[in-house]
Parts: C-alpha cells; sequence; structure tokens
C-alpha cells in the first residue's frame, strides 16, 4: 500500500511542479495533464524509483557522503529519464497525443520524451524531496486512517480506469 501512496503523492506534487514551471517558462497556465485529476505518475514513478534505491543506498558503507549523493543522482538520472521515456511512449502509443518534446527545446536530444538537462534537474529534485522531503511524508501517513489511504488508491486508480477506459478495457 505504501508504494501505491507514495506514487500517488508524489504523482500530485510533480503535477504541481509541472503547472509551476509552465507558468514560469511558459508563461501561462497549460494543461498537459495525463489523468482526469491533479496527478502526473512519471514524476510519481521517478521519485518512488528514487526513493527505492536510496534507501538500499543508504545500508552500502561508502565512506564519502559525496559519492553516495552521485550515486543516487546518477540512478535517479536513470530512473526519472526511463519513468519520463516509457510515460512519453505509452501515452502517445494509447492517445496519440505527444504530450511533450525536448527535441524542440533542446537540440541534442535523440528522442521527444527525454533529454539529459531536464531530466537531470528532475533527477536532483527527485534526490532532494527523497532526502528532504519524504520523511515527512512518510511521518505524515502514519497519521491518516487505512479506511482514507484505501479510499485515495481507490480515487487514483478509478481515475486511471476512467481515463484509459477505451484501451484498458
Amino acid at each position: 500500500m505504501k508504494p501505491l501512496l507514495y506514487l500517488i503523492i508524489y504523482s500530485f506534487f510533480g503535477f504541481l511542479l509541472e503547472r509551476i514551471i509552465n507558468i514560469l517558462f511558459l508563461g501561462g497556465f497549460y494543461d498537459n495533464s495525463v489523468l482526469y485529476g491533479p496527478y502526473q505518475p512519471m514524476y510519481g514513478l521517478g521519485v518512488v524509483l528514487t526513493l527505492y534505491a536510496y534507501l538500499m543506498i543508504k545500508k552500502i558503507p561508502i565512506k564519502w557522503p559525496f559519492v553516495k549523493f552521485l550515486l543516487i543522482w546518477l540512478l535517479a538520472i536513470l530512473f526519472t529519464g526511463f519513468s519520463e521515456y516509457i510515460s512519453g511512449t505509452l501515452y502517445e502509443y494509447f492517445t496519440g497525443i505527444v504530450l511533450w518534446d525536448y527535441s524542440l527545446t533542446f537540440t541534442w536530444c535523440t528522442n521527444p520524451y527525454s533529454c539529459f538537462l531536464p531530466t537531470s534537474i528532475f533527477a536532483l529534485l527527485a534526490v532532494f524531496t527523497v532526502i528532504y522531503i519524504h520523511p515527512f511524508i512518510s511521518m505524515f501517513l502514519k497519521f491518516i486512517p487505512r479506511i482514507i489511504k484505501w479510499l485515495v488508491i481507490l480515487a487514483f486508480l478509478i481515475d486511471v480506469i476512467l481515463t484509459y477506459k477505451e484501451v484498458l478495457l
């Protein structure tokens, strides 16, 4: 249950982050949602994968903290890049809509869905989230009644089904 709740929470944070980025860099509110609700699962997935890698790397007896940070950041680049690429490719496959195209902004991109510069920035945000924000999220979830957690999960799953009903059913 926890990984799915983390996915939902960080997908919501990703939705908020993307709206802020759109306002700052595109000059207005641009809605490129992949679900009806306020979730961007590609960001949530990148953070959750980074979280579990971080938890494993934390246990490794490496003397220098910078080496651990660099290792988790490199893994986060792989995870967030993978998440963006898979999400973009599948969304286009199922809907025929290209939500973003990094190759229009960054000339060195080999495909529209992932590019090293933005992916490495998202990876830094994922690492920051895992190290500094996740402990508070984890603590916060301990105070939420189990029924509320299940209702949030159910609402998210219904959103996914309604969004992709033609593909899923």
